[in-house]
């Protein structure tokens, strides 16, 4: 196969780092696909290496190599240092990850933000192309370990000057809130990211559960535990998202990550954010992700193909 023909990602995340490789920039079609977990508890050269496994992997699986790859990371890239900051796999902070991958992949690596990169691929190849192809201002907004987000406008990826857009994980939702590891206090993030519901549910049950246990939980017990949480993350993510209502007024929301799994997100998400904007009712489509936890990988393959 001509090397210029398949598109290829990877997915640093906190718990997994994925890879994929697309037949086309048109089309979902998956050539070959591979998840580790990152293991970001033992260092930054670990993550690394577990990026090179990946890569090494799907390498074998399609027989060739690119010329080129799409990062997807959470977190920023300092504009004038060229150096990680905010990332919420912490070991990134301050390393220059696009030329240590570029020296031990000895590939061309394009890095984008996670949250522009589910942004991309769900409004070019998935559900906001399927159920809103017609519009121009769409969200992304990812709720999983970390929350992050992403903007686009007129069909291409809106930025910013400091390349912040779209990060409404740490806007602050309380100063009297927890500090985050950004530096600030209160941060949304700290408020419902997943290791903040987690949290929660074990200060209730002196429990620890996943959060996908905590969205299919039934025991009794557990259930009432579960209605807490539910009624916490909505009260901050209703107030989060009628703020980027106010403030750039899409057309589209689409949400992604681990917690985008619980239903209450969409109808009674959708309730609260009504009751808290200025208009009698709100018109805002909001949408599931198609790509589900693999958005972020799908859209760092589109940047192999120079979507942007």
């Amino acid at each position: 196969m001509n090397t210029n023909t398949s598109y290829w990602g990877l997915d640093l995340g906190g718990e997994n780092i994925e890879g994929i490789v697309l037949a086309s920039p048109n089309n979902p079609q998956v050539l070959a696909r591979m998840r580790v977990p990152t293991e970001q508890v033992k260092g930054y050269q670990h993550v690394l290496e577990r990026l090179k496994l990946t890569f090494d992997i799907i390498r074998k699986q399609v027989g060739h190599t690119p010329s080129q790859i799409g990062i997807s990371v959470p977190g920023l890239v300092d504009i004038e240092n060229k150096v990680h900051k905010n990332c919420s796999v912490t070991c990134l902070n301050n390393k220059n990850l696009k030329h240590d991958l570029e020296q031990l992949l000895n590939v061309e690596v394009l890095i984008e933000n996670d949250g522009n990169c589910l942004v991309l691929a769900e409004t070019k190849l998935g559900i906001v192309k399927e159920k809103a192809p017609n519009a121009v201002n769409v969200f992304g907004a990812i709720i999983s370990t970390g929350v992050g987000g992403g903007w686009m406008l007129h069909h291409k990826l809106f930025r910013g000057r400091h390349h912040l857009a779209g990060e409404w994980g740490h806007t602050v939702i309380s100063h009297t809130g927890k500090k985050c590891y950004c530096g600030k206090y209160g941060c949304l993030e700290t408020f419902i990211g997943a290791p903040a519901l987690q949290e929660l549910y074990y200060n209730i049950t002196k429990q620890h559960a996943s959060i996908k246990d905590i969205i299919q939980l039934s025991d009794a017990l557990q259930t009432e535990a579960r209605a807490e949480i539910v009624k916490h993350l909505l009260k901050y993510y209703a107030l989060a998202i009628s703020n980027i209502v106010h403030l750039i007024d899409p057309e589209v929301i689409v949400l992604g990550g681990e917690l985008s799994h619980f239903p209450e997100l969409f109808e009674e998400g959708k309730q609260q954010i009504g009751e808290l904007i200025f208009d009698s009712k709100l018109q805002t489509t909001f949408l599931k992700a198609r790509f589900r936890e693999s958005s972020c990988v799908f859209g760092a393959a589109l940047l192999a193909a120079g979507f942007e």
